[in-house]
């Protein structure tokens, strides 16, 4: 009996020990078998394409080296499938280091407010931190949101996970993968990886106390699992909502908008699992005036020291009861 198999143009070969006959399919089937190549090719395209992504490299000093494709936005288009199933989510911390004075950085501040708002890996909570960089406020404007703390962080991480390098924008996940902050695709892989790894470590978060001028967090970290972990505990609060109408540099005339923009960012104690297995801190945290209240986030993370990989982190919002304001006494 004859075995048949359809070669790609559209021919049916018949194999008979060495000898094979070949006929024509019909029309119909050889425009169905051309249509199933090119959507193979277009597949295989769309892929090459989310794989390089579009990024633009500024370095720090200002030294601008730019490379930009025409199909760049097409690599945030790929994704990873959104966060719509039940079950608990694997928290995953992403940090943006960006600046107002930087070119290339309102797109990576894009990704950011996408990862934050939409949530779109599964399986991941994504909880994220936009620190401006200080080192662009020479070149014309000085970015409103920034401080040399973030770009001190960005430095300690620069040895081990850029290769000594320092540039905006850049993003991190759970302080072990850097890359180009504005690479949605690769942001949404890294994070759907990093979400695969349970965090060792587990963090109760929970705002005890708010007035006009300040907020009290408490922060208890515990084993998730029987192994010591242990590294610095960070607090953080952060803002959503922030916007700037840039006057001078790079991006002169636009209106930038920001989400997770880190108003804090302090190392308030040291975990050891091997000490002590359950650690608990409180902590009071002054608000400038100029905070909008009902755009605060807290978040807690133990990072293991100096700038290594994250263990555990959490965020909660500030109560919406807390964030109202308060009359003044009589």
């Amino acid at each position: 009996m004859d075995i048949p198999r359809v070669s790609p143009i559209g021919i049916v070969e018949y194999a008979r020990g060495y000898a094979v006959s070949a006929r024509r399919l019909p029309l119909v089937m050889r425009v169905v078998a051309a249509a199933v190549l090119m959507i193979f090719a277009a597949a295989v395209l769309a892929t090459t394409v989310a794989s390089l992504g579009g990024y633009c490299l500024t370095s720090q000093g200002g030294d601008t080296r730019e490379l930009r494709g025409a199909l760049a936005a097409a690599s945030g288009a790929a994704g990873v499938a959104g966060n719509t199933g039940g079950g608990p989510r694997v928290p995953v911390l992403v940090e943006l280091f960006t600046s107002e004075g930087c070119s290339s950085c309102p797109p990576a501040d894009d990704v950011l407010a996408t990862l934050d708002t939409a949530q779109p890996v599964k399986g991941a909570e994504i909880i994220a931190l936009g620190e401006h960089v200080d080192y662009w406020n020479h070149l014309g404007w000085t970015d409103p949101f920034s401080s040399a703390r973030f770009s001190s962080r960005q430095r300690a991480y620069a040895d081990r996970v850029a290769a000594g390098s320092v540039y905006t924008p850049q993003m991190i996940v759970d302080g072990g993968t850097g890359f180009v902050g504005s690479d949605r695709a690769r942001a949404e892989r890294t994070i759907l990886e990093a979400s695969r790894k349970p965090k060792p470590l587990a963090i109760d978060l929970a705002f005890l106390a708010a007035s006009g001028e300040s907020v009290r967090v408490r922060v208890v970290v515990r084993p998730a699992n029987a192994a010591p972990f242990h590294g610095d505990v960070y607090l953080a609060l952060t803002e959503d909502g922030l916007a700037s109408t840039v006057a001078r540099g790079e991006n002169a005339h636009r209106e930038l908008h920001h989400v997770a923009v880190v108003r804090y960012l302090e190392s308030v104690a040291h975990y050891d699992a091997g000490l002590a297995p359950t650690l608990a801190i409180d902590r009071a945290i002054a608000l400038d005036p100029a905070w909008k209240r009902g755009a605060m986030r807290a978040v807690a993370f133990v990072q293991e020291t100096p700038a290594g990989p994250v263990w555990g982190a959490a965020g909660i919002p500030l109560p919406r009861a807390m964030a109202a304001p308060r009359p003044s006494p009589s």
